[in-house]
């Protein structure tokens, strides 16, 4: 995002174009060993904190996908939708979706949390959606940059994803 290769202060992230492309970034993670629940009551999968920035200030049109590897080792092959954000939705939807934030100005890192906190927003369902200690989970982003949705005219740059979760030790 800034810096260059050539020297330490450079920073290394995944680039989700804008327009038709619809570009998409994976990342396969292990659920730690002392996994024992979100924590959240409903809860199956625990909430997610997208790190992302762009080069535009306007808000962007992003798919989250997963899904357990060991579902994709039996045949099942394909990623599960669950939630989406991006801009115009409406506020407490319930619905996975959420009002996507934006990087203002640009080059501003976002912590994007889905689902939704203060709506108090759900997972969309499906097969693989529970996640236990030890199970391997692929996570997709699929940027949807021709959506008229997304009216950020840059790249969206993908630094991390996070999550918190309870412990049993």
């Amino acid at each position: 995002m800034q810096g260059s290769g050539t020297n330490l202060t450079g920073v290394w992230v995944r680039r989700l174009s804008s327009g038709a492309s619809n570009e998409t970034a994976t990342v396969a993670i292990q659920v730690p060993a002392d996994y024992a629940g979100t924590g959240i009551s409903g809860f199956t999968a625990p909430r997610l904190s997208i790190y992302w920035a762009s080069n535009d200030t306007g808000k962007v049109n992003v798919d989250v996908a997963w899904r357990k590897i060991n579902d994709m080792l039996l045949g099942d092959v394909g990623n599960s939708f669950r939630y989406n954000f991006r801009s115009g939705v409406p506020v407490a939807s319930g619905n996975s979706e959420t009002e996507s934030y934006f990087s203002n100005p640009a080059r501003t890192l976002v912590k994007q949390t889905v689902p939704e906190v203060t709506e108090n927003d759900v997972w969309a369902s499906g097969p693989g959606s529970v996640w236990n200690a030890n199970d391997v989970i692929v996570i997709t982003l699929h940027r949807n940059g021709g959506a008229p949705d997304d009216p950020n005219n840059g790249n969206m740059y993908i630094l991390g994803i996070g999550y918190e979760y309870e412990a049993d030790m």
